[in-house]
């Protein structure tokens, strides 16, 4: 089980209530996620609010929203950005992306996602859990038609999923007129083959580029270019 609480090196994060605890996905994806605009932030699926919290602190000046449907991982999340140093900067709504997209006429400069991602496997006895991991409620399709409607034409759209899911993906965004800007392919160690890859979208084309990294070395210890990446905001190296 894990700790009710996660610290990062500037404020302490609950983790109790929501569905969607923090992982390894979402330090990476809001590490690995940079672009020269961010006047406005959306942060879709929020959990706990691990990726608006992260964002906040990379771009001092950002305004960020925070979305999720999960009552528990609203509640938790709130509770999270109102004890943040970044506070009068994040804001937590209790709302799908489908109802965002019909009541703002706002664009976003960064969209950022750790969407569900299990698509056949049992559901649990638990609704929350069930909305959080499974795509259920914000399938792929969902995901990127909202996303092509939120972001702005310069903006960026990443996201975290697993590697088999990346055609999928890709098919959906260039059906949208979303480009694909960059790929980073994730592997448990040095010579596996990647399971999870970041994927970053934009209206506007750019020239591609494709990086990767392995987590950890033989020893189970985290890889240096894991550690380098995380540094800035993870409290225990």
């Amino acid at each position: 089980m894990k700790s009710p609480i996660f610290n990062l090196q500037q404020c302490r994060l609950l983790q109790e209530k929501s569905p969607h605890k923090i992982g390894t996905d979402a330090i990476l994806l809001g590490a690995l996620t940079n672009h020269s605009q961010h006047r406005r932030i959306l942060d879709i699926g929020t959990g706990t609010g691990i990726l608006a919290i992260m964002m906040a602190q990379k771009y001092p000046h950002a305004l960020i929203d925070a979305l999720d449907i999960s009552e528990d991982a609203y509640n938790e999340a709130s509770e999270n950005f109102k004890n943040s140093p970044w506070s009068s900067r994040l804001n937590c709504y209790l709302n799908d992306v489908n109802s965002c997209e019909s009541h703002t006429s706002e664009s976003y400069d960064i969209i950022i996602s750790n969407p569900p991602f299990f698509h056949n496997s049992l559901l649990s006895e638990n609704a929350e859990k069930n909305k959080a991991r499974h795509t259920l409620s914000l399938s792929p399709e969902v995901l990127v038609d909202a996303v092509s409607s939120l972001i702005s034409p310069k903006g960026i759209f990443s996201l975290i999923i697993p590697y088999s899911d990346t055609h999928r993906y890709c098919v959906y965004a260039q059906s949208h007129h979303l480009f694909l800007l960059q790929s980073f392919e994730i592997s448990p160690f040095r010579n596996s083959q990647p399971n999870r890859i970041i994927l970053t979208f934009s209206p506007t084309y750019a020239p591609f580029s494709k990086d990767s990294l392995w987590m950890y070395e033989t020893d189970n210890t985290f890889s240096e270019k894991y550690i380098s990446l995380t540094n800035p905001f993870l409290s225990h190296f």
